[in-house]
């Protein structure tokens, strides 16, 4: 029982270290954080979308999980240092009468032998050879990420704008999410395909009509193409530089709200939340 005991001690240590070193690799390399609900949820959506997702990403998996089925087949598998009755050869004692039989381990001639068991190693995997320099991209790329996400909320925030938390329509999550007076939404996204950008408006906007019947919803759609891809669009503002999309912003602050449009305001945002959850669960 107490040999049962050591191997499950064993194997939760085993499974705990190799999940915290596989987060620490994910979170250094990727910004990728295993227990981070959010995570997981945008990794599901830019697989669903079809999104090229670094390699080394899922190379990284395999080898914790090889590790982990390595380690605990070492954990489980019975130890008897290679010995067993068919490769020791004791030397048999020459009956005498009424004489006591003496084992003798003095003599080096008469040792025993045992046979030792070797481990191979698993095959080395074939990683590609440009593997650090994809892993440091992809850090570069989500770090800059990161970085816009906590920019563009600055940007809005100074122009006067309610930031509100970010919307997900017909499977598309917004980078920036706010709201202004006028009954103004401002719905943003950083490199994204564009079709797909304007499918989740054109489905933002349905649900505006279902739901408010009487009054009408200025979405103010933008999206800032860091790389390029487009130029113009007759539907959505498109920027490329932060610069760009600050200047434009501070041009266009939102107005500030006198004590009789204070309620009606308050009355527009508690509206947007619940469509927040409506989009959500939709």
């Amino acid at each position: 029982m107490k040999k049962y005991f050591g191997q499950i001690l064993s194997s939760i240590l085993l499974g705990t270290s190799v999940l915290l070193a596989l987060s620490f690799w994910l979170n250094i390399n990727f910004g990728f954080n295993l227990f981070y609900a959010q995570h997981w949820n945008e990794l599901a959506q830019l697989q669903a979308s079809h999104e090229h997702i670094n390699n080394v990403f899922y190379v990284s998996i395999g080898i914790a999980i090889l590790v982990f089925i390595v380690g605990l087949c070492m954990i489980l598998k019975p130890h008897n240092n290679g010995i067993t009755s068919k490769n020791i050869n004791v030397p048999q004692p020459k009956p005498e009468t009424n004489a006591i039989i003496e084992t003798n381990v003095e003599h080096p001639q008469q040792a025993t032998t045992i046979n030792t068991i070797t481990l191979s190693s698993p095959p080395k995997l074939n990683l590609p050879k440009n593997t650090a320099k994809l892993a440091s991209q992809r850090f570069a790329e989500l770090a800059t990420q990161q970085n816009y996400d906590s920019l563009l909320p600055e940007i809005f925030t100074n122009a006067g704008y309610v930031i509100k938390q970010n919307i997900t329509v017909n499977g598309f999550t917004t980078n920036l999410f706010a709201i202004g007076t006028g009954e103004l939404v401002w719905f943003g996204a950083i490199d994204c395909d564009l079709d797909k950008f304007k499918n989740a408006v054109n489905r933002l906007n349905s649900i505006f009509t279902e739901t408010l019947e009487d009054v009408s919803i200025n979405i103010s759609a933008f999206v800032l193409d860091t790389k390029g891809r487009y130029n113009t669009d007759n539907d959505t503002l498109i920027f490329h530089t932060t610069d760009e999309l600050k200047e434009f912003i501070a041009s266009h602050p939102n107005p500030q709200l006198s004590d009789l449009e204070r309620e009606n305001f308050d009355a527009y945002s508690n509206y947007i939340d619940t469509v927040i959850q409506y989009a959500k669960n939709a």
